[in-house]
């Protein structure tokens, strides 16, 4: 897990708590992202890497945790929308 100073395992929920703190910490930092409505040309680097992240915990979910997955994506389409917004935006293969 990269959260850490040192790379180091991570049980599956702490990789998501991990993933999810860094991510919204990059997202509302002032030096990354000093305006909301402009993105600095010098912090798109950083949407495929949240993007692949955000995706390996919805691939957990769904290969571990399957009656899970599909009731909540029955009702929220999360991973189908998520899936169409990174393939629109080239962030995801």
């Amino acid at each position: 897990c990269t959260a850490h100073k040192q790379p180091q395992e991570c049980s599956a929920m702490d990789y998501i708590i991990h993933t999810l703190d860094g991510t919204c910490s990059l997202l509302t930092s002032a030096k990354w992202f000093p305006s909301r409505s402009q993105i600095p040309d010098s912090s798109l680097k950083y949407f495929q890497s949240i993007a692949r992240r955000l995706y390996r915990i919805l691939s957990h979910t769904f290969f571990h945790h399957r009656e899970t997955f599909d009731a909540f994506e029955s009702k929220n389409q999360l991973c189908c929308r998520f899936v169409a917004f990174a393939k629109f935006f080239d962030l995801i293969p």
